[in-house]
């Protein structure tokens, strides 16, 4: 879709072709997360060291798989998400600052190097 009067026509579209499949994901994007609560209850909160975000999403989803759960990307839902609105109202020099802090937490709090998001392909 290109505009948004024909995206709800693309969504129910681009859904219904994808009815029931899904796959397993490294990192779940938090912008759009559904999970059952017996699931919350076991892995907590959000780490808040993470502040207003990035890196938050990798350690929730480290902490799932570490908890014994599957994180996986549904292809059967359609979100329409206007990426980094929010950050992009920060200074260059304030969002690398931020992502940098995170990184660090991150890296130190599980003891690996972080591994940058891939598409598929």
């Amino acid at each position: 879709y290109t505009d948004l009067d024909s995206m709800e026509d693309f969504a129910e579209a681009y859904t219904d072709a994808h009815g029931g499949r899904f796959f397993d994901i490294r990192v779940a994007a938090m912008y759009c997360v559904a999970m059952r609560r017996d699931a919350y209850e076991k892995v907590g909160p959000l780490d808040e060291q993470f502040g207003m975000g990035m890196f938050e999403d990798d350690d929730y989803s480290h902490r799932m798989r570490l908890a014994g759960y599957r994180v996986v990307c549904v292809e059967d839902a359609f979100v329409h998400h206007f990426g980094q609105a929010s950050f992009k109202k920060l200074s260059q020099a304030e969002y690398q600052a931020i992502w940098d802090r995170n990184q660090k937490i991150y890296e130190e709090k599980w003891g690996i190097e972080w591994q940058a998001h891939t598409h598929r392909s």
